[in-house]
């Protein structure tokens, strides 16, 4: 409950609604994603929090994109808190 109180969507009634009490969410892990991107024939460009991508280009600076998920899963097995209330992320379509 404490990490639920200290995150940013504690604080609005609707981010609230969204964190606690949502009807139907979908849990996915950084492996899932990937076999969905795979299957959709997405390409994976990158988380859009900068905080984030700076952490991990420490742990991973041969990784200069930021784009390889293998990385990210270990990285958020390390970090665990890292993705704390969704994944943003960008891709596009493979042609």
């Amino acid at each position: 409950m404490k990490k639920v109180s200290l995150g940013k969507d504690f604080y609005t009634a609707s981010s609230v609604r969204d964190l606690i009490f949502n009807e139907q969410e979908h849990c996915f892990s950084i492996p899932e994603i990937s076999k969905i991107l795979y299957k959709f024939k997405l390409e994976f460009l990158g988380f859009s929090n900068s905080f984030i991508k700076n952490k991990y280009s420490k742990t991973y600076s041969k990784d200069k994109k930021n784009i390889f998920l293998d990385n990210w899963n270990n990285y958020e097995k390390i970090n665990p808190d890292t993705f704390n209330s969704m994944y943003i992320f960008w891709v596009r379509k493979i042609i």
